[in-house]
């Protein structure tokens, strides 16, 4: 059975899921293409957010 994925999301949505690949990205453990693939989003969206980390540390 496919998984049902809405077109858009909400703002709250969002940030839920990048809030969620914080820790991924703090690991270390996991490139940024497994981190894009895993949340669904694309690899220049994960460079985005670990700049943002790595600037304001969340």
């Amino acid at each position: 059975m496919v998984e049902w994925h809405p077109s858009k999301y909400s703002r709250a949505q969002l940030e839920e899921r990048r809030l969620a690949a914080t820790p991924w990205l703090q690991e270390g453990k996991h490139s940024q293409q497994e981190i894009a693939q895993h949340f669904g989003v694309s690899v220049h969206t994960v460079s985005n957010w670990k700049k943002r980390l790595k600037r304001t540390g969340s």
